[in-house]
């Protein structure tokens, strides 16, 4: 024996049957819809029961939230209320299809309710209420219930009506995962600012690089050696000097040396002026300014690494700001996507509109602000 396939629920669904008995004002009633009609004119005197069917239905789909506190579901005396709907897919709506399904709300006097979901090989539904409530807006519309929602409650309904969902909520799921990082980059801008304002600015004079202070005393080392070796070429110029009036002196007392003297002086003055240009061609390291360079180089050092570090603070601080920057545009672009999928999506009624931050508008104002008639309007076209 084959084994029997599971029943597979349909998207939607038709209603092509009622029956009701003991429910409201509903002693028995039964009624077939004709499938290919788009309305049902249900027509008859006050208090004869026309309220009553169109709570049945809602009442077998809904359950009892959908009844008003003052309502008693059970007819008069009677022990229990029974509403059947038979719905079929609404690609398929024939009263023998095989996909056809039976919804059976059972409501007792003592307050009881039952609900069973039936198909035509007698096979049930485990949790009907459930599967129930999964196409419930599917099922049926009810444009005063529509009016009555709260604004969000509005444009969730009409963004299921057109449906955008899955795109918008994808969208929306992008920009909280854009948004997320730019919080994130946001963060470390912040400390990053805090870190540059805790800085103090360098001065304008401050010092960009940092001095050698091994290179600056072997600079100082170097130019008191070539002092010493300057001192000792000007020391050898004194020594010729008073070598040259000793000389003289002895030309004065030694006649008869004369000639060797005077060779003699002859000869040291070719030394000096050799030793002048010598001398004329020194070039003193200036000292005094590399010891001074030496005595404020710490300071000018510190100066210089707080100047560098404000600088590296201050290009971290424009980078993050850069960064946060884009991702702002880029948070701004998917606006502008889930903007246009709301713009393009198919609304039953011309001057309707989903902004970008779910609320419904018509005729360019908020619909919470529209007239009673303009509500009305609309939910009647959703419907």
């Amino acid at each position: 024996m084959a084994e029997k396939k599971p029943h597979q629920l349909a998207d939607s669904y038709r209603l092509i049957g009622l029956s009701a008995e003991n429910f409201l004002r509903l002693k028995a009633v039964r009624i077939a819809f004709d499938p290919a009609a788009h309305a049902v004119d249900l027509s008859g005197e006050n208090g004869q029961g026309k309220s009553s069917v169109i709570k049945a239905i809602w009442t077998a789909l809904g359950g009892a939230k959908v009844l008003q506190r003052e309502d008693e579901p059970v007819h008069e005396d009677a022990d229990k209320a029974v509403i059947a709907l038979d719905l079929a897919p609404a690609d398929d709506a024939r009263s023998n299809s095989p996909r056809r399904i039976r919804v059976t709300r059972t409501i007792t006097a003592e307050g009881g309710w039952s609900l069973k979901i039936w198909t035509p090989d007698k096979g049930s539904f485990p949790s009907p209420q459930a599967i129930l409530d999964a196409f419930f807006h599917t099922l049926c519309f009810d444009p005063s219930e529509f009016v009555r929602m709260k604004p969000e409650a509005q444009a969730k309904v009409m963004i299921d009506l057109a449906g955008v969902r899955e795109p918008i909520e994808a969208l929306k799921a992008k920009r909280q995962a854009i948004y997320d990082e730019r919080t994130d980059v946001n963060r470390d801008l912040k400390a990053a600012q805090a870190r540059l304002e805790a800085l103090e600015p360098p001065s304008v004079d401050a010092p960009r690089e940092e001095v050698s202070l091994s290179d600056l005393t072997r600079q100082i080392e170097s130019a008191r050696e070539q002092e010493r070796a300057n001192d000792a070429v000007r020391q050898s110029m004194q020594d010729l000097y008073r070598d040259h009036a000793a000389a003289k002196e002895d030309v004065a007392r030694l006649e008869q040396e004369l000639a060797e003297a005077r060779a003699r002086v002859e000869t040291l003055v070719a030394q000096g002026r050799e030793q002048r240009k010598a001398v004329e061609a020194l070039v003193d390291p200036g000292l005094p300014v590399l010891v001074n360079k030496l005595a404020t180089a710490e300071a000018d050092n510190t100066r210089a690494r707080a100047a560098r570090r404000h600088q590296e603070e201050e290009q971290a601080a424009l980078r993050l700001q850069q960064s946060s920057e884009a991702l702002t545009t880029r948070i701004d672009a998917v606006n502008d996507e889930i903007a246009q999928v709301l713009l393009s999506a198919r609304l039953p009624i011309e001057g309707l509109a989903i902004t970008e931050d779910g609320t419904i508008r018509y005729k360019e104002k908020p619909f919470a602000q529209a007239s009673d008639a303009e509500r009305l309007e609309v939910s009647l076209a959703m419907g």
